[in-house]
């Protein structure tokens, strides 16, 4: 007969192994779940990563934009070379001075194309305009009208010199998000696992002010509205 002592470290031994079994299954599993959200990380680094370096460019070059807008006849004016050289600038771009031949009035245009997404970094003129030394006076979002298509959502900002003497300067500003038009990248749908690889372009339309803002704003939605009609060909594909 098994004496009362036997028993009880019998049945300590039998516990003992039932709790190294517990734990034995409990690191089994853990090293598979280890094992599989390696496996899984790895996948999806693999799809980020080529997702991210997917390049989608124009359907013809950004410089194939029309020198003649209507009524506007537009002057190359290619920015220097160590802008355009940074890491995060443009895959195309095309900036021009345009003079309207009834008015005489003039304005730059600035239009940015980049078709990889890893290079987006935030360029609105809240942002840039300030760096170069023009403060922000205002800023007001509103919907262009373009008289066929639906409203184009734009911000117009009004940026002052230092110089008190200087005139201010307005800007309309606008972006091309995925084929469709938004006023700011904040809202931006970036779809990296889309058929359609992503895109943006910015648009700015900029003008010095002859005092009378509704003469500029005028100016403004008139060379807007012509470069918005040769754009839309030059987009990878659009949403109407």
């Amino acid at each position: 007969m098994t004496s009362p002592k036997s028993r009880v470290r019998q049945a300590t031994r039998e516990e003992g192994r039932g709790a190294f079994r517990s734990r034995g299954v409990a690191c089994i599993v853990m090293c598979a779940l280890l094992i599989s959200c390696g496996w899984g990380y790895r996948l999806l680094a693999g799809h980020m990563d080529a997702a991210m370096r997917r390049s989608l460019p124009t359907t013809v070059p950004l410089s194939q934009m029309p020198l003649e807008l209507g009524a506007w006849r537009g002057e190359e004016f290619p920015l220097d070379e160590g802008i355009v050289a940074t890491v995060a600038f443009d895959d195309e771009y095309i900036n021009r001075r345009y003079t309207n031949a009834l008015h005489g009035r003039a304005a730059s245009v600035f239009v940015g194309y980049t078709g990889r997404p890893h290079k987006w970094l935030v360029h609105r003129p809240d942002i840039c305009y300030p760096a170069h030394g023009w403060q922000r006076a205002s800023e007001t979002e509103f919907d262009l009208g373009t008289g066929t298509d639906s409203p184009v959502p734009c911000r117009l900002f009004e940026f002052t010199a230092i110089d008190p003497e200087q005139a201010s300067l307005y800007v309309l500003s606008t972006f091309v998000v995925n084929g469709q038009f938004s006023s700011d990248t904040h809202v931006r749908n970036v779809r990296l696992f889309a058929d359609e690889p992503p895109y943006i372009a910015r648009i700015q339309v900029s003008a010095i002010s002859c005092g009378r803002r509704e003469a500029d704003l005028a100016v403004l939605e008139d060379l807007t509205r012509q470069l918005l009609r040769p754009l839309r060909t030059i987009m990878p594909y659009w949403e109407p």
